[in-house]
């Protein structure tokens, strides 16, 4: 599974609504599937990620290549 992530801003915010989302576009068994963060669930990620750092993807020769070229 591998995806861009993109902030969007929430225009039709209720009011424990957060205003602004990280939307990720990810392809997993078989289907596209949108994923909308906030700030504080991108911050239980990372804590997450740092306490199990033996499972930490690196990033491909082509995932560098795409990147350096902007897709």
């Amino acid at each position: 599974m591998k995806g861009n992530m993109h902030a969007a801003s929430n225009e039709k915010h209720e009011i424990n609504s957060a205003y602004i989302y990280q939307r990720v576009l990810v392809y997993k068994d078989g289907k596209w599937e949108t994923l909308l963060m906030t700030d504080s669930d991108l911050e239980r990620i990372r804590k997450r990620s740092s306490k199990n750092e033996d499972m930490a993807l690196q990033p491909s020769w082509l995932d560098k290549v795409l990147v350096w070229l902007g897709f």
